[in-house]
């Protein structure tokens, strides 16, 4: 495995691929649709990034770095269908590290919850995070009618921090709310 990071620009040669990445791996309400992603990406200072193992693209992360709180936001994340289970997931998580060393990373995913009918797909996922540096900050964040669970890396989880990155990324239509999480698990 020869794995790297790499911009994804508009030029970017697996542009369409990306897509078809981002139409699989997300459901709709949560995705950002594929002709308006880069656009919307830039408007929020993400930084798309493409997974490549050589030549060949097994994913994407999009992170906004946000310096001012040495904060970094994963927007998405997502391995090609094809390409799951073989560890590209992980470590792109560890390039991504890497990358950013000085950023306290932080995503959001589907909450842990023992009566949400998909919990063991959220359950691997929240093991899969956790095997990666991740922590749960049991912090919920609420955005377009959907509930989410906090995780990051380098605990504890600075939630002032992330508040001014909110702040500074709100627009008309994306107002986060964070709020306690109870463990449901």
């Amino acid at each position: 495995m020869d794995l790297r990071l790499e911009p994804i620009t508009e030029e970017f040669k697996y542009l369409d691929e990306v897509y078809a990445i981002n139409d699989e791996a997300f459901p709709e309400q949560e995705r950002i649709p594929s002709g308006s992603m880069l656009e919307v990406m830039r408007q929020y200072g993400c930084t798309p990034l493409a997974i490549m193992d050589s030549d060949e693209l097994v994913g994407f992360i999009a992170i906004v770095p946000y310096y001012p709180t040495s904060i970094g936001y994963m927007w998405f994340f997502a391995i090609a269908a094809d390409k799951r289970d073989r560890g590209y997931g992980g470590c792109a998580l560890q390039k991504l590290q890497q990358k950013f060393p000085q950023l306290q990373l932080v995503l959001d995913m589907e909450q842990i919850d023992k009566s949400a009918p998909n919990y063991d797909q959220r359950l691997r996922r929240l093991r899969f995070y956790e095997r990666n540096g991740f922590s749960r900050a049991m912090v919920g964040m609420s955005y377009f009618g959907m509930d989410f669970e906090i995780m990051n890396t380098q605990p504890p989880f600075r939630i002032d921090d992330f508040r001014a990155y909110l702040a500074n990324a709100a627009s008309r239509q994306w107002k986060p709310r964070l709020y306690p999480l109870q463990d449901k698990s």
